[in-house]
């Protein structure tokens, strides 16, 4: 059995509600689960701590942010990609991210998106055994 863990770090909730929705584009995989990272350390120093990946271990990021460009909104995904590729994890598809309302809230299609991109990383991780 294949074993996903999607980890997040969340402050309104949204984060979570797309982390669940990757988690169940692999709906074929009963390992597939999202976690919340330990409240008092965020995702950088999560990050700083990782140890060597298990030569072969896949990982994908992703990010949350408000509607508008980029250079303007920032994008975690990146610099999640960066740590995870230090850590020794092989890549498997470019960062994603999903784009969240101010308020707590996602719309409909980009939960879905989030789940149509989660069956894509099953699909890929698949193919890379």
């Amino acid at each position: 059995m294949m074993e996903i863990l999607v980890v997040y770090e969340t402050m309104y909730g949204n984060t979570r509600r797309v982390a669940e929705a990757i988690a169940s584009g692999f709906d074929g995989e009963p390992g597939a689960i999202a976690q919340d990272i330990d409240a008092n350390v965020g995702i950088r120093e999560w990050l700083a701590q990782l140890r060597p990946a298990i030569p072969g271990q896949k990982a994908a990021a992703f990010d949350t942010r408000n509607h508008g460009p980029a250079f303007l909104t920032g994008r975690a995904s990146k610099h999640i990609t960066s740590g995870l590729r230090k850590a020794g994890f092989e890549l498997i598809a470019e960062p994603e991210s999903f784009e969240v309302s101010q308020e707590p809230s996602i719309s409909e299609d980009e939960f879905h998106r989030a789940a149509r991109w989660g069956k894509a990383l099953a699909a890929l991780i698949d193919t890379r055994k």
